[in-house]
């Protein structure tokens, strides 16, 4: 125990014992000013101490976080790529076997896949509207690639005598005024959320209904006839300022249940319709002067209030044994009528801005 204290000095005693019996004292005296210098030097070790094991530290974990950051950097990088829509951007691959190596593959892999479906958005394009390419690409499940009995409305076009027509013209020509119309028309289709099927020759085959199925493909494709007429009517006006020939264009529409899906050989399929409908349509057209859209008494009743048309009597239809009661449409009413007449102007003036009018 502390026995003594003063300015210079600590002084302890403490008793000795021998066999029970206290037979002295131990006194110690410390000089505080030694016990200051010991504890300082103490301090000054463990500082020292200190900072060589933080200097230690630093100089390992540099390379090490740098080691672990730069693939994180070069991730954030990549991100930023994919969401400015660089899908081709691609991270190089590391020799890394860990989370961070796995995760930089993930990502390439992700990259690649998201490049492949907005490869295969712009080819859906092609062939369907971008409101159905999304749709398809949002809900392939829905997509049923097998034969399947839909209901579909389907229109062909054609040009009235385009023979005689191309006989006037060079190749080049006959190609550069084929790619307009396709282009008018195809732009048409898919304004209404149609489908083209195919080119056959000066035809063209659309089909609305599928391959999403929907409950107002007739109104669509009857908006679409008219609106390719009227669209038609404005590209020839542009055509006769210019000189040129007048485009005649006949139009048949039918509705009803076909086959749609992918048919042919195992080694060229495409999907397609066919059916009683798709047959209807194309002799329609086939019968179609220049400028008119016929449809059957049947699709007629079920359009007949939206519609301005004139009865024609007494065809005859390749196939059918029995004259026929066809209807050519004039005109639209109502909503539709204007609907058409907004897209027609519209599609007009992005044709004439991209210099596809005649």
């Amino acid at each position: 125990w502390l026995i003594k204290e003063d300015e210079k000095t600590l002084t302890f005693a403490a008793p000795i014992v021998f066999k029970e019996t206290k037979v002295g004292y131990t006194v110690i005296s410390f000089s505080k000013e030694f016990i200051k210098e010991k504890v300082h030097d103490a301090i000054t070790t463990v500082i020292i101490i200190t900072l060589l094991v933080i200097v230690a530290v630093w100089v390992v974990s540099i390379p090490i976080a740098a080691g672990l950051l730069r693939p994180v950097f070069r991730l954030l990088k990549g991100t930023q790529e994919i969401a400015i829509g660089n899908l081709g951007y691609r991270i190089s691959p590391t020799k890394r076997s860990d989370e961070i190596g796995n995760l930089v593959d993930s990502f390439n892999q992700m990259a690649s896949e998201l490049q492949k479906k907005e490869l295969l958005k712009g080819a859906f394009n092609r062939y369907v509207s971008k409101e159905v390419a999304d749709e398809i690409l949002a809900r392939p499940e829905d997509i049923r690639l097998g034969g399947d009995n839909r209901r579909v409305t389907v229109i062909f076009t054609d040009i009235r005598k385009f023979t005689s027509l191309s006989i006037q013209m060079s190749p080049k020509e006959i190609v550069e005024l084929l790619n307009r119309y396709f282009t008018m028309v195809t732009e048409v289709v898919f304004r209404f959320g149609g489908t083209v099927d195919k080119f056959i020759g000066d035809a063209v085959m659309s089909v609305f209904g599928s391959p999403i199925p929907s409950d107002n493909h007739l109104e669509q494709g009857v908006k679409a006839t008219v609106a390719m007429r009227k669209l038609l009517e404005k590209v020839n006006s542009v055509r006769r300022e210019r000189g040129l020939v007048s485009l005649l264009m006949g139009i048949g529409l039918d509705s009803g249940i076909v086959i749609v899906g992918n048919m042919g050989s195992k080694v060229r399929m495409e999907y397609t319709a066919v059916g009683d409908a798709v047959n209807m349509a194309s002799r329609l057209a086939g019968l179609a002067g220049g400028g008119k859209v016929l449809l059957c008494e049947e699709v007629y009743n079920l359009v007949a209030d939206n519609v301005v048309a004139e009865r024609v009597e007494g065809r005859q239809v390749k196939g059918i044994d029995r004259s026929v009661v066809l209807y050519h449409i004039i005109d639209l009413k109502g909503a539709w009528k204007d609907e058409v007449d907004a897209v027609v102007q519209s599609v007009f003036v992005e044709m004439g801005r991209e210099g596809v009018v005649c």
